[in-house]
């Protein structure tokens, strides 16, 4: 997970959301290996993305002035996976993840926009679905039930 969060408080989301879900969730690690029902979230001041089935992590800067940039992460996902793919956009101002969406979509993967109404800021989901690129468009409650039910194998 790309987040736009402050410094210094990625782990306390990631202790926060990991009370919240049965699923596992944790601050990524180079070179860690992708395991099916875990939400990896890029450590403060680095960009997190996929190679292959492994975490890549980029402390390169700013990506348009966005760290971590959810273009860069959406866009690893495309070319690792291809149309096994799946991204998210949830709440979050500007357009961080529109190319990286493109990407997902073009290649036949599974675009999820968060519902705008249920969004703090709602300008990142509404670009993805204005431009038809989301599959879905969910609440965080069917988020989440989403995800639990492809971690069982089953279809949306």
């Amino acid at each position: 997970m790309a987040q736009h969060i402050s410094e210094g408080f990625v782990q306390g989301l990631v202790d926060w959301l990991s009370k919240q879900s049965s699923m596992t969730f944790k601050v990524g690690e180079e070179g860690e290996p992708l395991k099916g029902g875990t939400v990896y979230f890029a450590p403060t001041g680095a960009h997190i993305a996929v190679q292959g089935s492994k975490l890549k992590l980029l402390f390169s800067g700013p990506v348009r002035g966005i760290l971590p940039s959810g273009n860069l992460l959406l866009e690893s996902l495309a070319h690792s996976f291809g149309n096994r793919s799946m991204g998210m956009i949830l709440t979050g101002m500007g357009n961080d993840g529109r190319e990286g969406a493109h990407l997902i979509h073009s290649f036949g993967g599974l675009m999820i926009a968060q519902e705008p109404a249920s969004a703090v800021v709602s300008s990142m989901p509404m670009q993805i679905i204005k431009e038809k690129m989301a599959r879905y468009i969910l609440t965080p409650l069917q988020i989440n039930g989403a995800l639990m039910a492809m971690e069982r194998g089953e279809n949306l």
